[in-house]
């Protein structure tokens, strides 16, 4: 008999077919629902909530007083949560923040419980070749991802990717139709009722539907909403939907274990699903068993059921077309948010955090706390739409504003650590001196030219100054 595990889900792009805090709007009422439905029926076991944690974050500045509530949720298993911090866009961003969205993630996801140990990529406008290293790094050895995987080059689901240091990972690119096969083909037939396949599948207002649209001047953009849903499970379509995913996920390696994601971009948890699981049970007779379960739970049965020797091994990027081909525009888009980022990034990385630590390591303080707000606010830019200003309009100002706090912080904590080191230096010489001190901010010595800029103090009408190094002897070449 054939196993597959129903995996529920949600996509939850913190920003894109709506700014920020609209769809942190329709995030609060999903994870309402969430919490309403698991602690009301035992049999909705499991919710992957999207391989991020910010979204823990963004639910709580809202529902602050839901927090214990969620928390027994996640530390009972039902809910999983993490690895990322934010989806991050691997080649926009520095390498060190794909490092630190990981550590942040983690962090963030032990205040809660335990994060993931899934390489949950499904964001994936292409990974870089040494994502199993990475990953390997945090003791994750499985990835699950949507894009970027190429059929050609995998003709079947599941492969070994291999880092170029050797490190592997074990990996599924989820069949024909990728993270959204349950979704539409069980999911919108058996439940929400229409055909998502169909060209123009959508409510009119001819229909016989009542839909809500505001048409005044200041709303009529905003989308039109169906008032009353007709959401029940329609029998006669289970047979058919469960053998059209099962034939979607044919390309599998395995022989009776199968994954299928029942959820896609902002969907919301749908409280009938246990009820539609125990009666495609029914139907299927032993031919198909489902069960609600979690892609941890999946992997572990999986690999058990393939020959692991014989999956094709693959070194290299996750970078195929057609798909991130397109993706890998978006890239060019709002060079701004990309300068910005850049230089907020190099101020951190760079400047910020060696210099707190020459200054920790001088009897100083190290502002962690300060910097771990800033590395939020970065990471928060970084993930994969709002790097790109992709999507709505207010995209592009919202994250200019979050670098611009991010570059406040990093320039604040950068001064205030010279001025820390610089204070406690004791030096030698003439009490009227002006003295230079040059840092070395990498971890290796450096003998390099540099430019300066004095303070010479025109009211001091100097006539003369040079340059010489504490024990006396001058700097015999200079520009001035």
């Amino acid at each position: 008999m054939k196993k597959l595990h129903v995996m529920s889900n949600s996509h939850l792009d913190r920003e894109h077919r709506h700014g920020f805090q609209e769809t942190r709007i329709m995030l609060v009422k999903m994870m309402d629902e969430l919490i309403e439905i698991m602690e009301n029926d035992p049999d909705y076991r499991f919710f992957t909530l999207d391989g991020q944690a910010i979204v823990l974050q963004d639910y709580l500045e809202v529902r602050p007083q839901m927090r214990e509530r969620l928390t027994k949720l996640i530390r009972d298993g039902r809910i999983l949560i993490g690895p990322w911090y934010s989806l991050v866009d691997c080649y926009s961003v520095n390498p060190e923040s794909i490092i630190r969205n990981l550590l942040v993630g983690d962090a963030f996801c032990k205040k809660f419980g335990e994060s993931m140990k899934l390489g949950y990529s499904i964001f994936s406008f292409g990974q870089m070749a040494q994502l199993p290293q990475v990953y390997a790094g945090f003791g994750i050895h499985d990835i699950v991802f949507y894009k970027g995987a190429s059929v050609k080059e995998f003709p079947q689901s599941e492969f070994i990717w291999r880092a170029p240091d050797g490190t592997k990972a074990f990996a599924t690119r989820l069949g024909k139709e990728k993270r959204w096969n349950f979704f539409f083909d069980f999911d919108i037939p058996v439940i929400l009722g229409g055909d998502a396949k169909k060209p123009g599948w959508q409510s009119k207002f001819n229909d016989t539907v009542r839909l809500c649209h505001m048409n005044d001047e200041t709303f009529r953009n905003q989308y039109a909403l169906e008032l009353q849903t007709d959401i029940h499970i329609r029998e006669e379509k289970i047979e058919e939907s469960v053998n059209t995913v099962m034939d979607l996920l044919s390309e599998s390696a395995a022989e009776h274990v199968f994954l299928a994601f029942e959820g896609t971009d902002f969907t919301s948890p749908l409280k009938e699903i246990p009820e539609a699981l125990k009666m495609a049970n029914r139907i299927m007779d032993g031919k198909v068993l489902l069960v609600h379960s979690n892609p941890v739970a999946y992997f572990e049965e999986v690999k058990k059921d393939i020959d692991l020797s014989s999956l094709k091994e693959y070194e290299g990027e996750m970078r195929f077309g057609p798909i991130n081909h397109v993706h890998a525009e978006t890239m060019g888009t709002n060079s701004e948010l990309k300068q910005a980022m850049f230089t907020a990034e190099n101020t951190i990385i760079n400047y910020a955090e060696p210099l707190s630590a020459i200054l920790l390591a001088n009897g100083g303080t190290y502002e962690k706390d300060i910097l771990d707000l800033a590395w939020k606010y970065l990471l928060a830019t970084q993930a994969h739409d709002s790097v790109h200003g992709s999507g709505d309009p207010k995209i592009k100002t919202d994250n200019l504003n979050r670098l611009a706090q991010v570059q406040e912080i990093a320039d604040s904590v950068t001064r205030r650590a010279v001025e820390g080191v610089c204070e406690r230096i004791k030096l030698s010489g003439d009490k009227d001196d002006i003295s230079v001190v040059v840092f070395n901010t990498t971890p290796y010595e450096r003998d390099d030219t540099i430019r300066l800029t004095l303070d010479i103090p025109k009211e001091e009408l100097a006539e003369d100054y040079w340059l010489e190094y504490l024990d006396g002897n001058r700097v015999e070449q200079y520009q001035l």
